[in-house]
């Protein structure tokens, strides 16, 4: 898709629209990203200064030149956009074995994990998984540098990224401190943070940055950047995929599905297929959707269809959201040089469709 200047772009309805605000400040800016992610580079560089905050699972780093990190993270997004978009292309029609369903459906799950990874952490609401060994290096600099930080474990930490300030603040969300169900339950809080809906994370607010009165104004809201009109259309889509996640009431039915049928064989998808419902026609060629705008009506009323159905149009829908923030992310560099053009967008060309 072709985006325009937010005046115009709302008119043609991208889900950016109502989610360029939260883009990490900064971001738009850069033309190339580092050659390792956040982890590693937290693993091995000596550039910043970590430091003890007042509440428990919770630090802050400063940057000498915070330019560092913003370019790990970067990498970050391009490695998780590019292996999404390949993970997607992976799936393809099989010749005389057209019931070959099982690991395809897998593959739509990774997409989908891949590409809810980069939504988050372009948005400001980025995970990252702290093992022991950064976890040591973290202590180690602080300990060179005098500062205590004996209370910190390894985990999933919620990261809050400041430019401003050079500063990252990383917390310890319990229910986020796990690689896919954390995912999930932190890709729906962020969903609810963009319908204007104050979510609970204990001592902190949804992107942990702070507790939120209940009369604060809430300026992350869609409603708050587009008309009203506008704003429901993207809402409406939000919803569709809220919906489906939390079919089982814990944001996690995605993940259930792809358990269900990597451990459980359900649905039917495997051989003999005695339960196997031919929906093979619909399943297979749904893997161009996450390329077309994520507002399209093919996303709609995604609840009425049947639960395989479902599960594969949530994760295009998800791949999809990611797809119009790169799109419009790239296109807001002031030189026209995104360091998304040698990685995603580089891909899609490499790869268009068939």
């Amino acid at each position: 898709p072709v985006y325009f200047t937010t005046e115009q772009a709302v008119c043609d309805n991208y889900f950016a629209d109502g989610a360029r605000h939260l883009y990490v400040p900064r971001l738009n800016t850069l033309s190339n990203c580092s050659s390792i992610g956040l982890r590693a580079w937290l693993s091995e560089s000596e550039n910043y200064i970590p430091i003890k905050l007042p509440l428990s699972g919770c630090f802050e780093i400063d940057f000498y030149d915070i330019s560092e990190a913003l370019s790990a993270l970067a990498h970050d997004i391009v490695r998780l956009t590019c292996a999404s978009f390949e993970t997607v292309d992976a799936i393809s029609e099989i010749p005389n074995q057209r019931k070959f369903l099982a690991w395809q459906l897998v593959e739509y799950y990774y997409s989908a994990f891949y590409s809810a990874h980069s939504t988050l952490k372009i948005c400001g609401f980025g995970l990252l998984q702290l093992n022991s060994q950064i976890i040591r290096q973290i202590k180690r600099r602080a300990e060179t540098l005098g500062v205590e930080l004996s209370q910190i474990s390894q985990g999933v930490y919620c990261v809050n990224i400041c430019p401003s300030e050079s500063k990252m603040v990383f917390y310890l969300v319990a229910k986020y401190d796990d690689s896919h169900r954390g995912l999930w339950h932190r890709y729906y809080d962020f969903l609810n943070v963009l319908l204007g809906f104050s979510v609970s994370t204990g001592a902190l607010d949804s992107n942990c940055i702070r507790p939120r009165k209940i009369s604060d104004a809430y300026s992350q809201s869609v409603y708050a950047q587009l008309s009203q009109q506008d704003a429901e259309i993207v809402a409406s889509h939000i919803d569709g995929v809220k919906n489906i996640l939390n079919k089982n009431s814990d944001c996690n039915w995605l993940s259930w599905v792809r358990n269900s049928i990597n451990y459980n064989h359900a649905f039917g998808i495997w051989y003999p297929y005695k339960t196997f419902k031919a929906e093979y026609e619909k399943l297979i060629p749904m893997r161009n959707l996450y390329r077309q705008n994520s507002l399209n009506e093919s996303f709609a009323s995604i609840e009425n269809e049947s639960e395989l159905v479902q599960y594969v149009k949530c994760c295009q829908q998800i791949n999809a959201f990611n797809m119009d923030l790169i799109k419009d992310l790239s296109v807001r560099h002031p030189e026209n040089k995104s360091f998304l053009k040698n990685g995603p967008l580089a891909y899609l060309n490499l790869h268009p469709l068939a």
